[in-house]
């Protein structure tokens, strides 16, 4: 239980928060951070990550306001995976003319490296939008993130093998034939995206090859794909979802996974609960469900799942006129509230 001494009266998440007086303790999500507003001798309020059980270390500092300072107002940043990144770098300048800003990649990893998407959210690092893979989105949301009346799916992605180039195309018509082709291969190379884990963790046990293709598989991390490794030579095969082979020089015959095996993921949007252009954000989500953005989408070998045409210029309109602040309708308990608060 961690404890803090408030400068002024807070407010709190009922569900995950209780405040005893001028205490708050605080828990958010599964990774088990505990927050605290506490006055600084500046008298600013600060909201600070606690991960020790002393809220006194003077190293405390405040997520929100670091974001503030680093913040460039005329730049938009996007963390995305490597599962949308072909799509998205397609639609950078759409969504350059369509923010009148810069578009920043920030990061298009998703694995456990200091650089990855996760690690940097937990930095509250400044972004204003993330793309990534379902089930990553709502560990976000748990975790309390990503703004929870954000979140929308804009596309699915399948999974594919593919070989070096010049190699033979290989067969993996059925599970016989995919059970083969594995069994034949000298090393597989796996990512920390979804596909990975659904391989190591399920396809292999399914077609009774675990003990034997486990040993032989190569975790692939760090942002790089695993196209790329077999593209070297280090690997035979590479197993990713299509849209991180098609990029991939060096590689051929991206072939999906057969039917019954197929594992299906579906690619969400969110806005971090940080972002300095929640305005733009959320025209720039509705712009990616739009069909303005289906033919990149397809391009890049995902299916588009947005709701048809959006009509987005009206949205860009409200927010230009507000100064990138559109109005949205939301609990008074938004970690952004708390931080826009805090800063102040």
């Amino acid at each position: 239980c961690v404890s803090a001494t408030l400068g002024a009266p807070v407010w709190i998440d009922d569900e995950t928060a209780v405040s005893a007086g001028t205490e708050l303790i605080k828990t958010r999500g599964p990774f088990r951070r505990v927050w605290a507003l506490v006055e600084a001798e500046d008298a600013q309020t600060e909201l600070i990550d606690v991960r020790t059980p002393s809220l006194a270390a003077p190293a405390a500092r405040s997520a929100a306001a670091q974001s503030s300072e680093t913040d460039d107002a005329d730049t938009f940043r996007v963390m995305t995976s490597g599962v949308f990144t072909a799509a998205y770098l397609a639609l950078v300048p759409a969504l350059e003319a369509l923010t009148g800003k810069k578009v920043v990649t920030v990061t298009t990893s998703i694995g456990t490296g200091a650089e990855s998407i996760p690690n940097r959210l937990e930095r509250f690092e400044p972004v204003d939008l993330v793309i990534v893979a379902e089930p990553n989105m709502q560990q976000f949301l748990d975790a309390g993130y990503v703004l929870s009346d954000s979140s929308r799916l804009i596309a699915q992605s399948t999974v594919a093998v593919a070989v070096r180039d010049g190699a033979p195309a290989p067969d993996v018509s059925c599970a016989e034939a995919l059970r083969r082709t594995f069994l034949a291969a000298r090393t597989i190379a796996y990512s920390a995206s979804a596909s990975g884990r659904y391989l190591t963790t399920q396809l292999y046990q399914k077609l009774g090859i675990a003990e034997q293709c486990l040993p032989k598989s190569r975790f692939v991390g760090g942002g790089e794909r695993t196209g790329a490794i077999v593209a070297r030579g280090e690997a035979d095969l590479a197993f990713q979802q299509v849209s991180e082979l098609r990029p991939v020089a060096g590689i051929a015959h991206i072939t999906p996974l057969p039917a019954d095996l197929q594992l299906a993921t579906r690619v969400a949007v969110g806005i971090p609960a940080w972002s300095r252009n929640e305005g733009l954000a959320r025209c720039v989500i509705r712009y990616l469900e739009s069909a303005a953005s289906a033919d990149a989408i397809v391009e890049s070998g995902l299916e588009p799942l947005g709701s048809g045409a959006q009509t987005v210029q009206p949205v860009l309109a409200a927010v230009m006129d507000t100064g990138a602040a559109m109005p949205v309708q939301r609990p008074a308990s938004s970690f952004e509230s708390r931080s826009g608060q805090a800063a102040r």
